[in-house]
């Protein structure tokens, strides 16, 4: 598997939850305007990723995760806004993605420093 071949296919399930949970939600003008930007951020996550993983530069892969890490956190909020509106989506509870509770974020590779890297884990495209 590609380095980063992991992150990209859990980036791949956030974006299927994503489009599940918002082709359920109510078809009311806030609702359709929550489930619009579910899908763009849900989706928006992982072709940022893929963009990353084709960096030119190291300096232009960082930006380019912080991006799509960005995104990702998005798709935590409008999950949130999701569950705390009480709009039901059968597949909001099995929705992969980060925890907004705890703001963990699946792109976030080394928690302080490079230094702290899980084996194997390098910051390059």
């Amino acid at each position: 598997m590609r380095l980063g071949g992991d992150i990209a296919e859990r980036l791949l399930e956030l974006a299927a939850g994503a489009l599940a949970v918002s082709a359920e939600l109510p078809t009311h003008p806030s609702g359709r305007h929550v489930a619009l930007q579910l899908a763009r951020a849900g989706t928006a996550g992982g072709a940022n990723y893929e963009e990353a993983r084709a960096a030119e530069s190291r300096s232009d892969f960082i930006h380019k995760v912080g991006i799509a890490s960005k995104e990702v956190r998005e798709t935590g909020y409008w999950l949130t806004v999701v569950k705390r509106a009480n709009w039901k989506a059968s597949n909001l509870e099995r929705a992969p993605g980060p925890d907004p509770t705890t703001r963990s974020d699946p792109l976030r590779l080394c928690p302080n420093s490079p230094n702290q890297c899980p084996q194997g884990v390098r910051l390059t495209p």
